[in-house]
């Protein structure tokens, strides 16, 4: 059997992890965001909703853009995620200001819609959820417009939030 010697890797980048500063510069331009037209209102919710619900949960951003509301438990503060990376199933717990952060949004989004809609957080054909690209353009652009776009080495994703999750989680 031959083994070759010589394995050549892909060098590894290091994630990046956002400062505090960074993070309060982010959902300071978020919280700011007033959409161009009257119909993008939910939006703001939406927005808000789900890079806080992404940073306080540590969850992957595909795992909560395909959530379903049906597995939103609010009395108990859980979301229930099925079929994940590895094909595992696992429980989120959320802490009292996400669950009350996921009850208003809620409660805005059925009411703006006039149902409750399947997905956690529909696109723009509520039968759909919204699209990765489609958060990962409204991250860019709530990032690009802080003073830290421009100063980092790293660019951040937004992945970055499970990272910075992960580290202030085993920082606390």
């Amino acid at each position: 059997v031959y083994i070759p010697v010589n394995f050549t890797t892909k060098k590894v980048h290091p994630p990046h992890v956002f400062t505090r500063p960074e993070l309060l510069s982010f959902f300071d331009k978020l919280d700011a965001f007033v959409p161009s037209s009257k119909g993008a209102k939910c939006r703001i919710w939406e927005y808000r909703a789900f890079f806080r619900i992404l940073y306080c949960t540590g969850m992957r951003c595909g795992e909560l853009l395909k959530m379903p509301v049906s597995e939103v438990d609010l009395v108990n503060g859980t979301m229930t995620i099925y079929k994940s990376k590895g094909h595992k199933d696992r429980v989120v717990y959320l802490s009292n200001d996400v669950w009350k952060l996921c009850t208003d949004y809620l409660k805005y989004i059925s009411n703006e819609l006039g149902f409750e809609p399947f997905w956690l957080f529909p696109g723009r054909n509520p039968d759909e959820h919204m699209s990765y690209s489609s958060m990962n353009d409204n991250f860019n652009r709530f990032w690009n417009s802080t003073p830290y776009a421009e100063k980092v080495e790293k660019k951040p994703t937004v992945h970055s939030f499970r990272f910075t999750f992960v580290v202030d989680r085993m920082n606390d």
